[in-house]
This record gives structure tokens, sequence and C-alpha cells, in this order.
């Protein structure tokens, strides 16, 4: 049996691959830019780093974010013409107000893959960069898995429409562009992967058959995430993601300027979606705000805070949320953040755009330490249970199952 991995997402693509790769089953995996050390480029930064800061930053941050030990280069289909494109047309309004970014970056992606690809016994590709290189199999006996990392597309349009109209926005909800793609992604595909039972929910509330979809929810790194000793008194709430609408950032500063928690600071770290902007303005001073912060400085954060927030309106199952819980910290999430949280264990999880819940378990939290440190200790355990190593066994045998 023979599988080959299309993704262009540096997500949890990267353990699938791995543990494809391990099981002696991958064909190839396509994916965007992806560093290999042994490559020229890769070679000359490596050789380089250590006598110019600015390429030893860049050496790490492709580490960290474009890489997994492990993955043989060989098997490493790096296509980077479409993330390259896209990243430049994101950034000149003129060409982004003409054509989507995200289209074009996709699109090309499923484009190029599709000219290379042969045949495999199962295709394992990614929502919304798969489309073309479907066509590809035709009447071939190939199974058709596609990655639902996220809702049902119906189902966000329905909820982020929803938000878009609460506050008066005018502009392209992101992904939209997409939307129907990844309808139709969904209808040629012989199965649906889901992280989640929310993703799972939303795809069966709009006629995906029961049976048609399996859930794998994801892991985590338990060597890189773990509980670290807080250095300091003060309650700290973190939020770490994108600072967008479809998180709902919004409930929870509203909800944390209502409180007036003495002794107490919440952070957000993510990039701030453009949208958002003039939301968020009227907060100013109620929050601390890093852009961004590397994946491997995120255990201090996470250690260094009381409890972790998610409030988020849909997701497919919100990786952040198991870091947080693998650090040994309580979390507040929502029913839609796809988490493993357990509601009053590891915990809360609380309904979608609820402020006055948001308060009551912040304040919970705020009046309650020993509880708290108590729900954070049960969290870890429960992150235990959540290994990449317990993801590739369920993968794997989903694809003996198939074929």
């Amino acid at each position: 049996m023979k599988v080959t991995i299309s993704a262009a997402r540096a997500d949890h693509s990267y353990k699938t691959a791995l543990a494809t790769q391990n099981a002696g089953l991958l064909e190839k995996y396509y994916t965007t830019l992806y560093f290999k050390p042994e490559s020229l480029w890769g070679s000359f930064l490596v050789s380089f780093s250590d006598r110019f800061g600015s390429l030893k930053s860049l050496l790490n941050r492709l580490k960290s974010n474009r890489y997994l030990k492990g993955l043989e280069s060989r098997n490493v289909v790096s296509i980077t013409t479409p993330e390259l494109l896209g990243r430049a047309w994101r950034h000149i309004p003129l060409l982004r107000n003409l054509f989507p970014w995200n289209k074009l970056k996709d699109n090309l992606f499923d484009l190029l893959v599709s000219r290379e690809i042969k045949d495999c016994d199962i295709f394992h590709g990614w929502l919304g960069y798969s489309l073309n290189t479907l066509s590809k199999f035709g009447e071939s006996r190939t199974k058709i898995l596609i990655d639902v990392y996220t809702a049902h597309p119906e189902h966000r349009r329905k909820l982020l429409s929803e938000e878009y109209e609460k506050f008066n926005l005018n502009c392209r909800i992101p992904d939209e562009p997409l939307w129907k793609k990844y309808v139709k992604e969904m209808e040629l595909a012989d199965y649906l992967l889901a992280p989640s039972e929310y993703v799972y929910n939303s795809c069966t509330s709009e006629g995906v058959p029961e049976e048609k979809i399996k859930v794998i929810p994801f892991g985590v790194d338990l060597q890189r995430f773990k509980p670290v000793k807080k250095s300091d008194s003060l309650f700290r709430l973190l939020f770490v993601g994108m600072i967008s609408i479809n998180k709902g950032v919004y409930y929870l500063l509203e909800a944390y300027k209502q409180l007036h928690l003495p002794k107490s600071e919440l952070v957000l770290i993510g990039h701030l979606q453009p949208e958002f902007k003039n939301i968020i303005t009227k907060y100013n001073g109620l929050f601390r705000h890093l852009p961004h912060v590397p994946n491997g400085q995120l255990l201090n954060w996470y250690g260094g805070s009381s409890a972790f927030v998610f409030p988020s309106l849909t997701e497919g199952s919100a990786m952040v949320t198991y870091e947080a819980m693998a650090c040994g910290i309580p979390s507040i999430v929502t029913e839609n953040s796809g988490s493993v949280v357990r509601d009053k264990v590891d915990g809360f999880v609380i309904p979608i755009r609820d402020i006055e819940s948001l308060k009551e378990k912040i304040l919970f939290f705020y009046e309650n330490e020993e509880k708290r440190k108590e729900m954070g200790k049960s969290a870890r355990e429960r992150a235990e249970q959540f290994t990449w190593e317990r993801y590739g066994n369920q993968l794997i045998k989903f694809y003996e199952r198939i074929v």
C-alpha cells in the first residue's frame, strides 16, 4: 500500500507524513516551503548562520516551523512558488483587491501538485488544496481521503456572516473565495478525516453521511510542552492565536474589561487581523499584545500564565489548546474550539459569544487558586493521552481499513 499526502499547510501534515513514512507507506509528501538541511540553500544557511545574526534567526525559524526531525527530505516535494507568490500578492493592496491572495496561492499549489502526482492506493489531501489533483485519479481505484481540519464551510459561513454583520464589516470573510471548492472536495472524497467531534457534528448537520467521517484527535509534543514553575504571583490570562473575529477575542476583551481584576494581566499572542483593528482600539491599554512568539518560546508563556482562554467561534481542533493542557494550566474554551478539555475537570467548556460565562469562569480561577492548580494537573494528565504517536497509530489503522 502506498499513500501520497498533499498539504500546503505546515500544521499537523508534517506529523501525518512522518507517521506514514515510519509505517513504510509514504509515496510522496507534497507541501510548500520545507527546509532541507542538505540542499544547496540549506547547506549555505547552516554554514553561514553563525556569522550573520539575521541568517541564524531565519535558520532557527525554519527549523522550528518548516522542518520535522525524522521526516526524510527525499520523501518531501517542496513546491515553494505558490506560497512566495501569495505572500507578495497579499501585501500589495491593488493586487489583493483584484484577486484574493489565498485563492491564488491554494489553487496554484493544487494545480502544480496535479501535474506531478502519480498513482497511489490512498491520496490524503488537505481541504482547499486538492480539487485539481483529484481529477488526476479519474476512475482509478485510489481511495480519496480529505483532511477536514476545520468545521464544514457552510457551518463556518453562517457563523462568521453573523459576526461580520454584527460588527458592520463589509470586507471579505477569510477563506470565503474557496468555500465552494471545499464543498466540492468533500463531495468527491471517499472519506473525510476530522480532528474533533465538533467538526464531525458540523459536517453531519450539513448532510455529510456519518459513515464517511473518521474522527482522530490531534496530538501534542509532551517533551516540548510541559509544566514549568510560574515565577510570579500575578494572575495572568493567556490567549494564543490569530487576534480576529473568528477567534472570539472581542468577547474575551469585553469580559475582562467588565471584571476589573486587580493584580491581573491579559496577554494576547498572535497576528492582528486587519479588520479587527477598529474593534480592538477601544480596549487599548487593557491588554498586552505580542504579535509573534517563536514556537519554541511559547512554553514560557504557557508556564507563566494562570489560565488559558480560547473563546473561538469555530475551529477544527486548535493546537494551542493541547499545548496549554500539556503545560499544566487550566483552560476556558468554547464548545466550538474542538478541544479535548473536559468541562469542570481540566477547565471549563462554555458556549460561544457568552460574555457572562467568560466572566464567571475567569473569576472562578481568580478566586480559587487551589482549584485552578488541581485542574491544571488534570489537564496535563489528559494531554498525556493525546500523543502524536497515538495519532499516527490511529491514522495507519484507518489507512489499512479503507484499503
